[in-house]
C-alpha cells in the first residue's frame, strides 16, 4: 500500500509506504487503560530475530525506536525479540526540548502499570511460540 502526501505549498508530492509489520497480529490482549487515557497497541508475534523490536509512540509520533531503550521495558517479554509493532501513548510527556525523551512522571508510571497484564499474556504466547 502506498500513500501520496500532497504538500501545496510546496507545490510538492511525496509518495508514502507505511511500514509493514511480519507476523502475526496479537488480537486478544488485555485493555492498556490508565487514568491518563488509553494506551493503543499493534503487536504482532514473529519468529525470533535480533531486529524485531517494539517501538514507543506519543500520540502518533515515534518516540523511541525500542521500548527497550527505557530501563523498565528493558526486559521479557519486550527485549525477546519475538515482538514487532506499536505501543501508543498519547498523554506521555516528551523531556524538553528533545523528541525522543520521555518524562518518567505519574503518566509514564501509569503507562508501565496498565502494560503489566499485557506483559504476562504476551509471555504467554511467547512461551507457546517457543514451544512450537
Amino acid at each position: 500500500m502506498k500513500i501520496k502526501v500532497v504538500d501545496h505549498p510546496a507545490r510538492r508530492q511525496f509518495l508514502v509506504e507505511p511500514r509493514q509489520f511480519s507476523g502475526r497480529l496479537l488480537h486478544r490482549l488485555p485493555p492498556a487503560a490508565t487514568p491518563f487515557g488509553e494506551v493503543y497497541l499493534e503487536l504482532y508475534l514473529d519468529p525470533h530475530h535480533p531486529d524485531n523490536r517494539v517501538g514507543l509512540y506519543r500520540a502518533g509520533t515515534r518516540v523511541l525506536e525500542s521500548i527497550t531503550e527505557l530501563d523498565r521495558f528493558e526486559a521479557e517479554p519486550w527485549a525477546s525479540g519475538y515482538l514487532q509493532g506499536i505501543v501508543d501513548a498519547p498523554f506521555l510527556r516528551l523531556t524538553p526540548a528533545t523528541r525522543s525523551g520521555l518524562t518518567q512522571d505519574e503518566a509514564f508510571a501509569a503507562l508501565a502499570e496498565a502494560l503489566e497484564p499485557v506483559e504476562q499474556a504476551l509471555a504467554a504466547m511467547i512461551a507457546e511460540q517457543r514451544e512450537a
